[in-house]
């Protein structure tokens, strides 16, 4: 497999309407809709099984409740998708 270096512009105007535009787009808008799906398809079955290889929490995420125990605990995510 290739791995192409792209620009951050670039990557950044594959972004939104989700994986499948995603892929499309960076497979360059493609008139294969297998080609694409298939594309899409190995991309969610290794994300699935490698998703939480580099995920980590913060430093002094796990510390904060213990540091201001008269405020009560939240609960936050972040992921990449837009509000």
């Amino acid at each position: 497999m290739t791995v192409l270096k792209l620009p951050n512009d670039v990557i950044s105007s594959y972004i939104g309407n989700g994986a499948p535009m995603l892929f499309r787009r960076s497979l360059g808008d493609p008139d294969d809709e297998n080609f694409v799906q298939e594309a899409l398809l190995y991309f969610l079955s290794y994300y699935r099984e490698h998703k939480l290889d580099t995920t980590y929490v913060y430093a002094g995420i796990k510390e904060s409740p213990r540091r201001h125990p008269e405020q009560p605990p939240r609960t936050a995510t972040q992921d990449g998708r837009p509000q």
